[in-house]
Formats: C-alpha cells, structure tokens, sequence
C-alpha cells in the first residue's frame, strides 16, 4: 500500500480517455476536480484551495465520473483516505478510497475497466493462414437508420485485434463515407470455430497504409449486445494466439 492507502499499481488518465471527474459532498455541494490517478481502489483528485471543498479525513462524499465514451455517468461513493497541501500550487490533493468496491466492477465501463485489466490489452495478430475478415457499417440507431446508411458495407480484414478493441484495413475509398463518423458497427468471425462476433466500436484512430486505411477500434461495452461474452470469445483467441506469437501491447 502506499502513502495514499492505495496500491502502488496505478495509471494517470490521459487526454485520450477525456474522463473528468466532480466530487459532491455531504451536504450537496459540487466540485469539478483535476483527476490526477486512478486505480480499482480509489482515485487522487487535486482542487485549487479558493475553490475546492474543505474535507476531513474518513469524510464520505460521491465521485461522478463522465466521459464522452460513456452511456450515463458513473458515480462512486468514496471516503477522503489522505489530504495532502500542494503549497506551491495552492492547491489540496485528496486521496479517495472507493467504498463498494464490488458495485463499482459492475458499473465500469471498458473506458475505464482496461485500465484496471492490462489483460484485456493485449493484442495479437491473426495467424496469416487463418485471416479474419471484417465487415463494417455505419452505427445508426433503428429509428434513425437511413436507406443510405443500411446500404454502407465495407469488407476488409482485422491487422490486431484484442478484448477492448481492433485494428482494422479497409480500402481507402472507404474513408469518404466514415471520414464523418467516429461511431461504427464492425462483424468478423473469430477461428478457428468461426464464431460471429458484432460490436458497437469507437474509431480512436485512423492512418492511411498504401492502398489501405488502418482504423483503431475501440469496443463499446454498453451500445454492442452480449459485450462479456463476446469479449471472452475474444480473450480465448487472444490466448491461443500468445501461445504462437510474443504479445504486442497497445500503444
């Protein structure tokens, strides 16, 4: 455990996770924290001492968490576990200790669970004489499909793949049409079962390679339907493919 009452083990959010976290206390009042860290067991947060909230030690308060990649935001009860004054910021780091600890697994997005779950990221290649095939549409909700966004279909083949995400090459005409979009539906089928996997994916990034574009998905646990069991179907591959190739680990 460290000074914080945490383990040692613990990642710094970056931009590309664009979580922001606010702290309510007891008696209701809101404040927007600098959300410094972050583990399974609880989070480091800093405010401006003119305007942040005064907490004691043990002192209970609520943690939501919102992110652009999340349905709804998440909130966690939490006690102050240490408080620390930044004099030269003028500034109070808190250290939070999450209580229900279990609740808040459930409630974890794959935004926020692959930080706990290094498991989940690594990512394998598929083997050259068993390629995956892909195929991607436009994410439309049924009520607001179009004709024209039914009819978009766009094969390719999966470059990576791992439990929170894929890399996969379309022709580079393709990107006409998802040049616009950043949310996807993407299909394959996993060998050497060929079982058909479907997912609501975020495109993180994209990158131009020859003939190709190279799409970085991210799956998005509560928009694709059976995420845990697909997700496992994913995590057995992924295993047997280590077992033939060293581990790459996402970037």
């Amino acid at each position: 455990m460290d000074a914080d009452g945490r383990r040692r083990y613990r990642v710094a959010p970056d931009q590309q996770q664009s979580l922001d976290v606010t702290v309510q206390t007891a008696d209701g009042q809101i404040f927007a924290a600098e959300l410094l860290d972050l583990t399974v067991e609880g989070a480091g947060t800093r405010f401006r001492r003119d305007a942040g909230p005064t907490l004691a030690l043990g002192q209970g308060a609520t943690l939501t968490f919102t992110s652009a990649r999340l349905l709804r935001p998440i909130h966690v009860h939490a006690k102050v576990r240490s408080r620390v004054e930044l004099g030269a910021f003028r500034s109070y780091r808190y250290g939070f200790e999450f209580d229900e600890r279990d609740e808040l697994q459930r409630q974890l997005s794959g935004e926020i669970h692959r930080l706990f779950n290094q498991r989940l990221d690594y990512r394998v290649e598929p083997d050259a004489a068993e390629p995956i095939e892909a195929i991607m549409k436009l994410y439309e909700p049924e009520v607001a499909a179009t004709p024209t966004s039914r009819d978009f279909r766009a094969t390719g083949r999966v470059k990576d793949i791992c439990g929170v995400g894929a890399a996969v090459l379309l022709d580079r005409e393709v990107e006409t049409t998802l040049a616009a979009t950043d949310l996807v539906a993407v299909c394959f089928r996993l060998p050497p079962n060929d079982v058909t996997l479907q997912f609501t994916a975020w495109i993180r990034h994209r990158e131009l390679q020859e003939e190709s574009v190279c799409y970085g998905l991210e799956f998005d646990p509560g928009r694709s339907e059976q995420f845990r069991q697909q997700q496992n179907e994913i995590l057995k591959y992924t295993r047997r493919r280590r077992l033939a190739e060293p581990p790459k680990r996402l970037r």
